[in-house]
């Protein structure tokens, strides 16, 4: 049996309650057992054999290697600088809030999208160029969006932020209500708005 077994069974469930409940029995060594086998590819994650899955769980097994990253330590230092892209992308919307805070463990993250993912905390301090947000996802839009953030995209979004960056080059916004403040845009942006609002 896997040395880790019972701590590696809770970190690959579909449950954000179960994954956290493993967590707090993770040491920086064991982090560093688990994550042996990790990659990097073109600036995103690839899974090792531990957490490698079907296209329902990814998502999940991702979120639980963000958090294993952060609890590494230096083992994880170089993987941790190199990541630049992170998809989660859930088929069906979670069931629990989720914590991102390991994003701010990822000094070149420049490319974020989150699709179905219920809640997530505020996340300051992102320096993203590139984020899209879609499905039931629920995210405090102030707060993430920087200034050097250039590409947006939003999909079935019931409410759209009017503060944009001001550096903003491209806005793309499908199936989204709540745009009674799209006059106090950017010219530049405004012009770029492709949007199919819900009845």
């Amino acid at each position: 049996m896997h040395p880790h077994a019972p701590i590696r069974k809770l970190l690959k469930s579909c449950s954000t309650e179960q994954i956290h409940h493993g967590l707090r029995a993770v040491t920086p060594a064991i982090a560093a057992t688990l994550l042996d086998g990790i990659q990097r590819r073109e600036g995103a994650l690839v899974l090792n054999k531990t957490f490698s899955s079907g296209r329902r769980a990814l998502p999940w097994r991702t979120y639980a290697v963000l958090h294993l990253l952060a609890l590494a330590g230096e083992a994880a230092a170089e993987t941790r600088a190199a990541l630049t892209t992170v998809r989660l992308e859930w088929q069906h919307p979670t069931a629990d809030p989720l914590d991102l805070s390991p994003l701010l463990h990822l000094p070149a993250l420049r490319s974020l999208s989150l699709h179905n993912a219920a809640e997530v905390s505020t996340l300051p301090g992102l320096s993203l160029t590139s984020l899209a947000v879609s499905g039931a996802t629920k995210l405090e839009m102030p707060a993430i969006l920087t200034p050097r953030l250039r590409r947006l995209n939003l999909s079935d979004m019931a409410i759209v932020p009017s503060c944009l960056p001001a550096e903003l080059s491209a806005l793309r916004l499908t199936g989204c209500t709540g745009l009674s403040d799209l006059q106090s845009l950017p010219a530049l942006v405004e012009r770029s708005l492709r949007t199919r609002p819900n009845p």
